[in-house]
């Protein structure tokens, strides 16, 4: 009976106007802003000015349909500043009586209306097969014998041809018995050892919403999404680094240690939507890519992905605005790396700040690297090599001290990013950054809550063995 016209594509922040579509018994609209009433109208047009505020943060609107007399009769709300969704899922699962669910049904949806090409499946953190009929993602897939004296955790994702994602995820069992739960919020959360915060018990009392206590229903350490805003004379400098590098290093090594890892690359230049002048655009983004078919290295050197490179200029500080929105949308460790080059242009402070905020508020590590090498000329240094070298002579060749232009270039970047942006100038440096990124998303974990919240509503409990993830590391 309520439907959003706006969009909501893109980041949002100032005074946006937003509509809305109603059809009958509805009469009247009144709209909220992160449970803050806004105000109503009983339009046509259902039409509001909402001001998202000066800084970038996720918010909901939420829109209640009353009738004549008031009563509500509707309630429809939208996510802004999270994931732009060009395609949609629902799971539905099919029981018998008060038994354990035999089956999950999928429905999907896409902006294009192309068929979904892919499905992954997790049961539990396992893999679950998705037995097809040779024709594309079956829309039934049977499940295992379950206890229901144990919490469960389903998760389903598809990808379309065209990079969009659905995810869809459910908790029963346990406490809840049969009871199947659709309002789950996934919380990320770093720890100071790998073993430690295994167990939902293990998480009871950390973390809070409005100062209760949140019920926790699962732990997950699950793979890890690692996505990549590659500035373009970055992206050249890294190839360079890479280049002499023996091949069979850049194989079959995931980002964080598992093959089913994944690297998503956002282009640094966006798409515009509109007509030719119009302010709407989108970034475009690649589909995720498996660690299996190479580690992070492979994938920042020798895979390009920059759909705009000959006609769009680029602005990598807000494309890693929408990667924070890309990784925390989808419920595993996760961390956005911008790679910088030296030609990446000026860098605004104050629009790099409200971006670093923004990934905080959404739980998201941001990791910073400044790439240019020491030389101009391609440098060839001895890695992994299958004999060692007579001497460190015939290993590396002299390099020149960095020159005044690199050192001022990299000096605005940890200015505008903060000290912690990482010089990366020889290949060596390159395998020490990637470790170090391993490492933090290594050190994260997924809490699962009951109820559907934003970011910013949860906080942590003092003293906990954990710490929200998010922040420049």
């Amino acid at each position: 009976m309520i439907t959003f016209l706006t969009l909501f594509l893109g980041l949002y922040q100032g005074v946006h106007p937003v509509e809305l579509a109603v059809d009958p018994p509805v009469e009247r609209i009144e709209l909220r802003l992160d449970g803050e009433r806004l105000g109503s109208t009983a339009g046509p047009p259902f039409r509001f000015e909402v001001d998202f505020g000066h800084e970038l943060a996720p918010h909901r609107l939420t829109a209640i349909g009353r009738d004549g007399d008031g009563r509500e009769i509707a309630r429809v709300s939208r996510d802004v500043n999270l994931i732009p969704r060009e395609a949609g899922l629902a799971i539905t699962l099919e029981t018998a009586g008060d038994g354990p669910p035999r089956a999950l049904r999928l429905r999907w949806r896409s902006a294009d209306r192309s068929p979904p090409e892919t499905i992954a499946l997790r049961l539990d953190g396992e893999p679950l097969a998705a037995a097809g009929d040779g024709e594309g993602i079956p829309e039934r897939v049977p499940l295992p014998p379950l206890d229901l004296e144990e919490i469960h955790f389903l998760s389903v994702e598809i990808s379309f041809a065209r990079g969009a994602i659905a995810r869809a995820d459910r908790v029963f069992g346990g406490a809840r018995g049969g009871e199947i739960s659709t309002e789950n919020t996934a919380v990320a959360l770093e720890v100071d050892g790998r073993r430690r915060l295994r167990r939902p018990e293990q998480a009871e009392g950390l973390l809070r919403v409005g100062g209760v206590p949140a019920e926790v229903l699962a732990v997950e350490h699950g793979p890890a999404d690692l996505v990549i805003v590659r500035e373009r004379s970055a992206f050249r400098e890294l190839a360079e680094l890479a280049a002499r590098q023996h091949s069979w290093h850049l194989r079959g090594t995931a980002f964080g240690g598992r093959s089913d890892d994944r690297f998503i690359l956002v282009a640094p230049a966006p798409r515009p939507l509109g007509p030719e002048g119009s302010a709407e655009a989108l970034f475009p983004y690649s589909p995720p890519w498996p660690g299996s078919r190479g580690n992070l290295i492979y994938w920042l050197a020798y895979q390009p992905y920059d759909p705009g490179r000959r006609l769009l200029p680029q602005d990598p500080t807000q494309a890693t605005a929408v990667a924070g929105m890309i990784a925390a949308d989808a419920a595993r460790p996760r961390a956005v790396l911008l790679a910088l080059g030296p030609e990446a242009g000026a860098i605004n402070p104050e629009e790099t700040a409200r971006v670093r905020r923004f990934l905080e508020r959404l739980r998201v590590p941001l990791a910073v690297w400044y790439v240019q090498r020491e030389s101009p000329r391609l440098t060839v240094e001895w890695h992994y090599g299958p004999e060692p070298p007579e001497s460190a002579e015939d290993a590396v060749e002299p390099l020149p001290p960095p020159g005044p232009a690199r050192g001022e270039l990299l000096a605005a970047a940890r200015e505008a990013w903060g000290d912690s942006v990482v010089d990366v100038a020889t290949y060596g440096d390159l395998v020490d950054a990637t470790r170090d990124l391993r490492k933090r998303v290594a050190h994260q974990r997924i809490v699962w809550i009951d109820g559907d919240y934003l970011p910013t509503e949860i906080s942590l409990a003092p003293g906990g063995p954990a710490r929200l993830a998010g922040g420049v590391d």
